[in-house]
């Protein structure tokens, strides 16, 4: 499966992770998914991809991407049960101000 398909199924692993439980013998997503390094890959190509977007490009054009890039990653490892424990802003706190349209939303998820 090539990384751009992953991206499709994103929304669904996070939701699948968020209520998962891991019992003896099984793994975790953050595990499925290649742990640190899977993570990072994934939220890389998800960066560029969204970035990339027209749609989206005006909303990062001040955008510290390599803090983006950090922040998603540190979240998605939480939420596909790693090791990380997200502390920074809540999502409407991050996201206020940006007039994010629910299409914009919708698209990204």
């Amino acid at each position: 499966m090539t990384e751009r398909r992953w991206l499709a199924w994103l929304p669904l692993l996070a939701l699948l992770a968020a209520c998962s439980t891991t019992g003896p013998g099984r793994t975790t997503l953050y595990e499925d998914l290649g742990g640190e390094a899977g993570v990072q890959r994934l939220v890389a190509v998800v960066v560029e991809d969204v970035h990339a977007d027209p749609r989206f490009g005006e909303l990062f054009v001040q955008a510290d991407l390599d803090r983006l890039r950090e922040q998603l990653a540190v979240q998605i490892c939480q939420l596909a049960e790693g090791p990380c424990r997200y502390e920074g802003l809540d999502m409407a706190e991050a996201h206020s101000g940006m007039a994010i349209t629910p299409s914009e939303f919708n698209w990204f998820v």
